[in-house]
């Protein structure tokens, strides 16, 4: 739409005409290197520069006999539009909020599914900034960790670590083998990763050791479980994340609880023993 719309004005050039071209662009570049398996939600830039065009447009076009009258806002002069009256645009987005399947629902849950954030990714940022600032650290929670955390982080999902990416792409969009992480963690110096229950499934490498696990005590909105599990990649890490966690375990809110794993220093002693 937006192509053709440049092609028919020509040489004329309105104040939505750039924005148009950049999308114009951007999307055949976005298809040949933005290449997200499954993050479509991270192509929303292109959906809003895409909705200010079509509104610039609807703005700009012109009845046949009644021109300089604009579509959004109320005819001058009491002059009417046959074709496109005012409220055509009003409308359409009333509409579109009424069938947008799930965005309702979720203007109502947002204040809970804040609360959630807060409780979950915001609390393991908060951790791993204090306990692990500067060292190499892995999630699959991006957002707050990458904020907060000053030092290498390697995201489990690949969205911020092209390598992970890759991989996953090469497995086609699998979860890669416990060997593949335990492999990478041990080349990156990873001694923490933190995940939910079902980023790795039954890919966990056997000699990492659970810790403990960060719950948000209710269940779910947005999260993909209410439990994120803290492992230790090696047996040398347990006792100071042991440590942490049951320190950190204080400043949790309301809610929010850590349980600590009892066997994980008995694992961690008995693999460095070599049994």
């Amino acid at each position: 739409t937006a192509l053709g719309a440049l092609v028919l004005l020509g040489a004329r050039r309105p104040a939505w005409g750039f924005p148009a071209v950049v999308l114009v662009v951007t999307v055949p570049l976005h298809l040949l290197f933005a290449q997200f398996g499954w993050y479509e939600r991270y192509q929303a830039y292109l959906i809003a520069l895409g909705v200010y065009v079509a509104l610039g447009l609807l703005a700009d076009l012109r009845s046949p006999d009644q021109v300089g009258v604009s579509v959004i806002g109320p005819p001058a002069d009491g002059a009417s539009q046959p074709w496109m009256r005012w409220w055509v645009v009003p409308t359409l987005v009333c509409l579109l909020v009424a069938f947008s399947g799930n965005k309702p629902s979720g203007v109502v849950h947002a204040a809970a599914a804040m609360d959630e954030t807060y409780d979950q990714r915001y609390q393991v940022a908060r951790f791993l900034d204090r306990y692990y600032d500067g060292e190499p650290v892995a999630t699959g929670e991006l957002g707050y960790v990458s904020l907060f955390h000053e030092g290498p982080v390697t995201d489990i999902f690949g969205l911020g670590d092209r390598e992970v990416l890759l991989e996953w792409e090469r497995v086609h969009h699998e979860v890669p083998e416990a060997g593949y992480w335990r492999d990478l963690m041990v080349r990156r110096d990873v001694d923490v990763v933190v995940v939910y229950p079902s980023t790795f499934g039954s890919q966990v490498p056997r000699e990492w050791i659970g810790v403990g696990r960060l719950d948000i005590g209710r269940e779910e909105l947005t999260s993909p479980d209410r439990t994120m599990t803290f492992y230790a990649t090696v047996p040398e890490a347990v006792a100071y994340m042991h440590e942490s966690l049951g320190e950190f375990s204080d400043d949790l809110p309301d809610g929010s609880t850590i349980e600590l794993n009892p066997l994980a220093r008995v694992k961690a002693d008995a693999m460095l023993r070599g049994a």
